[in-house]
């Protein structure tokens, strides 16, 4: 019996491990095939550090917007910016700018448009027409045209396929969501093929606003509210021999609720490990508190509303079958108008609120020589960009924070009710929403005006030595920045030095 007991087990882990040999060699991977490198390759080729999904990937993940990307893709981080729900902060590897939305300053993770730059995140849109993402870690200043630290993304949209072809996805699901998505590919005439995408889609809110403005006939915002719409057409021409000519226009309209923060204050003791000790978190606020305006004293916070749109023309002629040249012009725009409270960002006291608008217009021209010898693959690059932008921020307090802080004791316009508590035997309660008078803090624009030059270049050798396994890459990189930028300072109302103007000026070369 124990040698009967044995051989059934031996005979069925024989049939097990067939099993599980059949089932790997079903489970292989098919070849990924991406151009990081600038020229099409395997992704099992390529010595750097890189993430791709292509069309069925991001279909499989249900990957919807480029936020999604963080989520899946490893050292990727792309949390929504506090004051402009529609704007990413990028990190990959810990290395990003938390100030994503501040247009003086560049992002250390370049973010590309079938090889367009895109500077601000705002410009961060949908994902269904993709093609293929990739996202690639470490610097890449030899190999595209503007130069960043910590990675890039690039972003590859689907090409018209010159036959006709339609298809329509509907989904559905919770927070009364909802999501179209239409693509319409129509026949190649003449050597010009074209492609039409519409998406659209909506979601409640998940945090309920039950401010004062919850009121019959008052637009009021739900925390985290989502509603997007997008439309791109895309133009190939492919008459000529070696020339490959695609034009592409796009544009974004998305809306999104303010984001629900909490307060936590320390109540100014320590714990045995030497901490400050904080109180249980404040509760959070389930309203929105903004004036509408007029002699209404009802209150609601905007929604942040960004509107993005841009045009590629990328121009590709092959020399020959080991060379080509690539031209890629691109410009995009970007106008967002954001607004946020921060609830009680003075503890009990009251709420901050911040408006913020933004205005951004991007050019940039790159020209690409790509090619290869016997043992030797090239890249030389030259590249030109320029950005205009200017960018408004207001800020208020919402409520009467004198009586419990003692911060601005003195008058201030639009300011003045709320002091009746001040005078004895004297109370705002009979007046409702008397407290969420506005204090305004003060208001600041800044215009800013880049413009970079660069040229680039990067090859590989691979000698006739360990079997083709070794790979020696060198690059380098010029760049000559010229920024101009001058902030304008409006003053608080109580202080009548605070206003004014400074410039800067500053070169870079590197």
């Amino acid at each position: 019996m124990p040698a009967l007991s044995h051989r059934k087990t031996l005979s069925l882990a024989v049939l097990m491990a067939s099993g599980l040999a059949a089932g790997n060699a079903a489970a292989q991977l098919e070849e990924v095939v991406v151009t990081a490198q600038k020229r099409s390759q395997s992704l099992q080729d390529i010595p750097i550090s890189i993430t791709a999904y292509d069309a069925q990937d991001i279909e499989a993940m249900r990957l919807i917007d480029a936020q999604d990307l963080g989520m899946v893709s490893p050292s990727l981080q792309m949390p929504a910016y506090p004051t402009s729900s529609n704007n990413l902060a990028l990190f990959i590897r810990g290395i990003g700018n938390a100030d994503s939305v501040v247009i003086t300053k560049d992002p250390t993770v370049g973010v590309y448009y079938d090889g367009v730059y895109a500077d601000r995140s705002g410009m961060l849109s949908d994902l269904s027409e993709l093609e293929r993402v990739e996202v690639l870690r470490g610097p890449q200043g030899t190999l595209y045209g503007r130069n960043s630290t910590a990675g890039a993304i690039n972003f590859i949209n689907a090409k018209p396929t010159g036959e006709l072809g339609f298809k329509q996805t509907l989904g559905a699901g919770n927070l009364d969501s909802w999501r179209s998505t239409t693509h319409l590919n129509l026949p190649r005439v003449a050597g010009f093929s074209a492609k039409l995408t519409g998406a659209f889609s909506d979601r409640d809110g998940w945090v309920d606003n039950s401010g004062p403005n919850k009121t019959p006939g008052l637009e009021y915002t739900d925390y985290y509210k989502k509603e997007n719409e997008g439309y791109r057409v895309a133009l190939r021409y492919d008459g000529i021999d070696k020339l490959l000519v695609d034009y592409s226009y796009d544009y974004s309209d998305m809306t999104t609720g303010p984001a629900y923060f909490q307060y936590g204050g320390p109540t100014g003791g320590f714990d045995g490990n030497g901490l400050p000790i904080t109180d249980s978190f404040r509760s959070r606020l389930k309203e929105t508190r903004t004036p509408v305006g007029g002699g209404r004293f009802a209150y609601y916070l905007p929604d942040t509303k960004t509107k993005v749109d841009g045009h590629n023309l990328t121009v590709s002629y092959e020399i020959n079958d080991n060379l080509s040249l690539k031209s890629i012009t691109g410009y995009r725009n970007l106008d967002d108008n954001a607004s946020q409270n921060f609830s009680q960002s003075f503890g009990d006291a009251g709420s901050l609120e911040v408006y913020t608008s933004t205005n951004d217009d991007e050019f940039s021209q790159e020209l690409q020589l790509v090619g290869s010898a016997e043992r030797l693959n090239y890249v030389g690059g030259l590249y030109y960009y320029n950005e205009n932008g200017d960018q408004t921020e207001r800020q208020y307090l919402d409520r009467a924070v004198v009586d419990q802080t003692g911060i601005y004791a003195f008058s201030l316009p639009d300011f003045t009710p709320c002091y009746i508590e001040s005078v004895p035997g004297l109370s705002c309660s009979g007046f409702p929403f008397v407290n969420y008078l506005p204090i305004y803090l003060g208001e600041y624009t800044v215009k800013t005006d880049i413009e970079s030059w660069a040229g680039f270049g990067q090859a590989t050798w691979t000698p006739n030595i360990l079997d083709d396994r070794l790979s020696l890459t060198g690059g380098l990189r010029y760049t000559d920045d010229q920024r101009d930028a001058t902030r304008t300072n409006d003053g608080l109302p109580w202080n009548s030095r605070a206003p004014g103007k400074s410039s800067s000026d500053k070169d870079k070369v590197d």
